[in-house]
């Protein structure tokens, strides 16, 4: 599916809380039955090869910590670290910051999965999926907040056009449009995907190669 309209229409970025997440994507059963506080939550514990943090992050942390800690960006406190040993972490893994403080690895980064490139749009997609309640995923979803955000994409799918959504952002070049487009925007074509999913009562298969090109390819800046 290639969309090659030329309209921008304003990002829709909030997340809502997340259930029954999809086991094929996770491999890990006892991930799959878990309420996620963000879709943030979802995505990087899905990222994490070791089990232990990937329950860190679906239990301990909130949208916020559980970016730092995927990104390798979080300082742990004493109290993170025994939960992380709880879960299952090597207490040799950890490396002392300072008094009272610990990085997960030495690089700061917990292990993630070794198809994680790969795999990354699927599970965003199949998180987009479960918060927008596209029909035929087969999963559940609590929505406790941003409502108006489900409303929205809802409302965009009863109108007959042909909208781009864009995550108009100049820090992010992958899932945004980094301000002058030449960000891939993937979280607004996917977004725009679930637009027409939820307009024709199907899904589709994601389009890697649409996914990835620049945003300015397929829509005008000023």
């Amino acid at each position: 599916m290639r969309i090659e309209d030329k309209r921008i229409i304003p990002p829709i970025t909030n997340r809502v809380v997340l259930s029954h997440w999809i086991e094929m994507l996770l491999f890990r059963r006892r991930l799959v039955d878990i309420d996620y506080s963000s879709t943030e939550n979802l995505f990087q514990a899905a990222k994490c090869a070791n089990l232990c943090d990937a329950l860190f992050v679906a239990h301990a942390l909130d949208s916020r910590e559980a970016a730092m800690f995927g990104q390798g960006r979080m300082t742990l406190s004493d109290a993170h670290r025994e939960r992380l040993i709880k879960y299952g972490a090597n207490p040799d893994d950890f490396q002392r910051a300072k008094s009272n403080s610990w990085k997960r690895t030495a690089s700061g980064y917990p292990l993630m999965r070794e198809d994680w490139d790969s795999i990354k749009p699927y599970v965003m997609m199949t998180a987009l999926r479960l918060k927008f309640d596209v029909p035929s995923v087969g999963a559940a979803i609590v929505q406790t907040g941003a409502q108006e955000a489900v409303n929205s994409l809802t409302a965009l799918a009863a109108r007959d056009e042909n909208i781009l959504l864009v995550e108009h952002v100049d820090r992010d070049r992958q899932w945004g449009d980094g301000l002058l487009g030449e960000g891939t925007n993937m979280l607004g074509k996917m977004l725009t995907q679930l637009l027409w999913e939820k307009r024709h009562g199907c899904t589709y298969p994601l389009d890697l190669a649409w996914l990835r090109r620049p945003n300015n390819t397929v829509a005008e800046y000023p």
